[in-house]
């Protein structure tokens, strides 16, 4: 069986993974649309969005790890 901190860290990996790819498409796109500032607002939302993911996924470890019968409420 894996153990959790393999999991959590497979979810980070494949989901900033898929996260990224799309930002740097948007960052892309933003930056042929409307020029430089949409691209580091573009660019930004995605460092954001990764952020608060990756402490999301850590909290929800955190409390899953210390007590993991709260998985199942």
């Amino acid at each position: 069986m894996p153990s959790a901190r393999s999991i959590d860290s497979l979810v980070l990996r494949r989901a900033g993974l898929g996260t990224a790819v799309t930002g740097v498409i948007v960052v892309i796109v933003a930056g042929w649309v409307a020029g430089g500032s949409a691209a580091l607002g573009a660019a930004l939302g995605t460092v954001l969005v990764i952020a608060f993911f990756s402490i999301g996924q850590f909290a929800l470890g955190t409390v899953l790890r210390n007590n993991p019968q709260m998985a199942l409420t």
